[in-house]
């Protein structure tokens, strides 16, 4: 959608604030964040329960929500 509206140039810039955010929040050495396709991001968190998942993906949640996305 942003590639639509804005062009390729303004969406790798929100694709680079977007993975800033990941590995602000998925930072253990074991952790992994990779780009999965077009639009999806995949978060591998090692030696993690679903309850520290969760408290994860809410942090990440929150981080994107606040950012700053230049267009």
């Amino acid at each position: 959608m942003i590639n639509d509206t804005y062009g390729h140039s303004i969406g790798d810039k929100c694709l680079k604030f977007l993975s800033s955010s990941f590995s602000l929040i998925a930072k253990r050495p074991e952790d992994i964040c990779a780009r999965y396709g077009g639009d999806e991001f995949m978060i591998l968190l090692g030696d993690t329960d679903q309850i520290g998942a969760k408290l994860v993906m809410e942090r990440l949640v929150e981080n994107i929500r606040s950012l700053k996305i230049p267009n």
